[in-house]
């Protein structure tokens, strides 16, 4: 008999907790969660006290955040980290992922290739469901999209089993850093939240050492990204969203760019642990928001962040 409680939290880690539109591998077409939960839900209804107990790592271990972790294991996904394509072609939209169509992409070769590959390595990771950002929001209504996402996207990447990042213009450790995917200011987000992180270069061979699934239990690339990056090893590998290091935070961020300004402000909420409504097209003013938000008045904080507002094409 299904234990409730465990239907319970699925149930919530579904709606709160991981992205509300995920690839279906399989069929290489995007399903909403109510796909997602009729698939897994008979693997739910079969956890039993036996399978919570033995899941359990400590005494005294909260049930719920045992249970929750069962259900971390039994619904994996992949995110991609990427830069979007600039070939003239545009990527694979929502629209064309729910279609069902035979001919995905056809005229988008280079958006093609490229979830297709994602899509291999996520099943490769043990996913049946993958998440990326050309295709699973709907950039025909940005701002209602948005503004329903940007508060759970660091979650998003922080629950997924793995994150792949894909470096279109890098083929080896040593050439890694110089990709453009380290100048853009969403990527910051996507190189701390999650657990998991594969670098892929451009023919999608691992960046560096084949042999490791976690590129942030790799010590020599962590090296390389500590370098680079100027964000701490132990901030790569375990970052904790807050309002503390405020100046410290904002100067990772000065270094890179976005093509609108208010990306460059919405961009760090996550980063800040901080929600509020998010509305394009209002420019600088995104800024001002922001600093009453957070409460910021320092002359230096706000001239460092207003540094991200411009810049490169995502």
């Amino acid at each position: 008999m299904a234990i409730e409680e465990v239907c319970r939290i699925f149930q919530e880690y579904l709606r709160e907790s991981i992205p509300h539109r995920l690839i279906a591998i399989s069929k290489m077409q995007v399903v909403e969660q109510q796909w997602v939960e009729e698939l897994y839900m008979p693997s739910i209804k079969a956890v039993t006290e036996r399978d919570i107990e033995q899941h359990t790592l400590y005494p005294n271990q909260r049930r719920d955040e045992v249970i929750r972790n069962i259900v971390k294991g039994i619904v994996k996904y992949a995110v991609l980290s990427h830069r979007w394509c600039r070939d003239g072609f545009g990527e694979v939209t929502l629209q064309e992922m729910t279609s069902g169509g035979t001919n995905l992409g056809e005229e988008k070769p280079s958006s093609r290739d490229k979830l297709e590959n994602f899509c291999e390595k996520a099943a490769e990771y043990g996913c049946g469901f993958a998440w990326a950002d050309t295709c699973c929001i709907d950039w025909s209504n940005p701002s209602k999209e948005l503004d329903k996402a940007m508060p759970r996207m660091f979650r998003w990447y922080r629950n997924a089993h793995i994150c792949i990042v894909h470096l279109a213009e890098s083929l080896t450790l040593g050439d890694f850093l110089g990709d453009s995917w380290f100048r853009q200011i969403w990527a910051l987000q996507e190189l701390l939240a999650p657990v998991r992180v594969k670098f892929y270069g451009r023919t999608w061979s691992p960046i560096h050492n084949i042999q490791v699934d976690n590129d942030k239990a790799d010590q020599r690339l962590l090296d390389a990204l500590s370098a680079g990056t100027g964000i701490p090893v132990q901030d790569i590998q375990c970052y904790w969203a807050g309002t503390e290091r405020v100046r410290e935070k904002l100067v990772w961020a000065s270094r890179r760019t976005s093509r609108l300004v208010e990306d460059g402000a919405y961009s760090l909420l996550a980063l800040f642990d901080v929600h509020m409504h998010v509305e394009y097209g209002i420019g600088d003013e995104a800024f001002g928001v922001r600093h009453t938000c957070l409460g910021w008045h320092s002359i230096h904080q706000i001239c460092v962040l207003a540094a991200v507002g411009t810049g490169i094409q995502r």
